[in-house]
């Protein structure tokens, strides 16, 4: 996965990451904070792992949750043509209502959203 930031890029991947200013490797800027990616086996491998031994797989239901969410977000922000501000704890955008349309779609019959009529 590549984030894109006014300093450059940080790309990450099972294991590590990486920093690039201008398409050449640099040292990650001073102020962030150390994040540990732990080394994965694969996916299906952790899975097992995660069964057998009853732990957390290294990339549970709220990893996956929150890696979708940030690219749903990206393309509603691509999609509305401007910069968006989210909450991430009520998962929604306080103040757009337009974009907020954008977080789901209508459902065909029979099925409903969960809790719906």
């Amino acid at each position: 996965m590549v984030f894109y930031g006014e300093a450059g890029q940080l790309r990450t991947f099972f294991g590590g990451h990486r920093f690039y200013v201008d398409g050449k490797e640099a040292p990650v800027p001073a102020g962030g904070r150390p994040v540990e990616v732990p080394r994965s086996p694969g996916h299906f491998r952790n899975w097992l792992d995660s069964i057998k031994s009853r732990k957390p797989p290294l990339a549970d239901v709220e990893v996956g949750h929150r890696t979708t969410s940030i690219c749903q977000l990206g393309n509603i922000a691509i999609f509305t043509g401007r910069k968006l501000r989210w909450d991430w704890r009520a998962e929604r955008f306080p103040d757009d209502t337009e974009a907020g349309k954008l977080l789901s779609r209508e459902y065909r019959a029979p099925y409903r959203p969960r809790g719906g009529a």
